[in-house]
């Protein structure tokens, strides 16, 4: 059986993944100080593990709502306000590990969506 069809195909994921766009100028590096960003000013939801922030977003995008509830209420996600700072432990493709540095959540490590962070 020829795979010949999926090079293309995997190519241009390959591309758009990892396109030359897709690095702004504002996108926080490891040790940098970041903010909390949201674009209309929401809530953001951020995880206390990558796995947690994987199960997180799968539950987002299936609007879980409940499930979302439960993993708050096990205190495995955490709403954070815009605008909170926190420094850049490793930033990633699909999560980043931050820790916060000032409000409710002080000092605690979580991981969240690389586009909802802007360097401070």
């Amino acid at each position: 059986m020829k795979h010949t069809n999926l090079v293309p195909v995997l190519a241009a994921a390959v591309i758009f993944l990892f396109g030359c766009d897709a690095h702004r100028s504002d996108d926080p590096e490891a040790g940098d100080e970041a903010v909390f960003y949201s674009q209309n000013g929401a809530d953001i939801l951020a995880a206390i593990s990558s796995e947690s922030h994987d199960r997180m977003i799968k539950l987002s995008v299936a609007k879980d709502y409940l499930g979302l509830g439960e993993m708050e209420s096990a205190k495995k996600v955490f709403l954070v306000k815009p605008g909170t700072t926190c420094q850049v432990i490793d930033p990633g493709a699909f999560n980043s590990e931050v820790r916060i540095t000032n409000g409710p959540y002080f000092g605690k490590s979580l991981f969240v969506a690389p586009e909802q962070l802007r360097r401070k």
